[in-house]
């Protein structure tokens, strides 16, 4: 998120799980992927991997709910600059990983955070407001009955604009 807007002046936004979306076009531009390897030990690996759409085009069918940084900035992508520059704010990350200071950027760059939306669970659909996210990760949702409800993971889809 950070590298697009440094390169190319796109405000891009995290969309709770694993997307980035530009601000305020909510279409995705990207989505990350984590699994974990675990061991006697607990979690002995992590593989992090992230699609971006850089310059398509699009196939027709998700051109409505997904866009390229060509498509955004009106100008070609040079992909080897923006993958430095992505790889740069990971190896930053990677300092921070343990530290309040990356729930604090999180949080300034969500895109969820402030916004309406609705949960598809397995046992029926959530709308609620998105008020935070905790230490954990989790989503905190204020659904109006007076306790925040914590979300590990559910498709989340964001009903109003910020």
């Amino acid at each position: 998120a950070e590298a697009c807007g440094e390169l190319f002046g796109v405000d891009v936004g995290l969309k709770w799980p694993n997307d980035l979306v530009p601000r305020p076009d909510d279409r995705k531009l990207a989505g990350i992927l984590a699994e974990s390897a675990s061991g006697p030990d607990g979690v002995s690996a992590v593989a992090i991997g992230m699609g971006l759409n850089a310059n398509g085009p699009l196939p027709p069918e998700v051109r409505g709910t997904a866009v390229t940084l060509h498509e955004l900035t009106g100008a070609p992508v040079d992909r080897e600059e923006l993958l430095i520059a992505a790889l740069l704010r990971v190896d930053d990350l990677f300092d921070q990983v343990t530290t309040p200071a990356v729930a604090v950027r999180y949080r300034r760059l969500s895109a969820t955070i402030g916004r309406e939306v609705r949960v598809e669970l397995e046992g029926g659909d959530l709308v609620a407001e998105a008020v935070d996210v905790d230490e954990d990760g989790h989503l905190l949702l204020d659904p109006g009955t007076g306790d925040l409800v914590p979300l590990a993971a559910g498709d989340v889809v964001h009903l109003r604009p910020a």
